[in-house]
């Protein structure tokens, strides 16, 4: 018995999808997830007149400048030290400016659209 409402917890677990972000609150966090974790190493390409990087076959908004990964998802930025994570939010002041100028054609989901 105990056995199988492990395992029925368990199973309901693995399917949990995230909640979506529901704002920011004063200091500026939201309750959105982290991107997805990618376990294979992105192809990157330039995007033209800038020193960042972007994955055009990534799932998701997926950049890199100076050796740090960058992601917009669900309303919020993120940033790690390795395209495999760990990924933790950042206020938007910390993404550097030439990320946050990428032109939004060079994003796999564009800011507003739920991904």
């Amino acid at each position: 018995m105990l056995l199988t409402a492990v395992l029925v917890v368990s199973a309901s677990l693995l399917r949990a999808t995230p909640t979506p972000a529901r704002g920011a609150d004063a200091d500026g966090n939201s309750d959105a997830p982290p991107p997805p974790v990618v376990l294979v190493a992105p192809h990157f390409v330039a995007v033209p007149g800038s020193a960042v990087m972007y994955a055009p076959r990534a799932a998701f908004n997926l950049f890199m400048f100076h050796g740090r990964y960058y992601s917009f998802h669900r309303g919020a930025w993120f940033a790690a030290k390795s395209h495999k994570g760990p990924w933790v939010e950042v206020a938007m002041e910390r993404v550097p400016f030439a990320v946050r100028a990428v032109p939004v054609a060079y994003y796999k989901i564009r800011p507003g659209r739920r991904g």
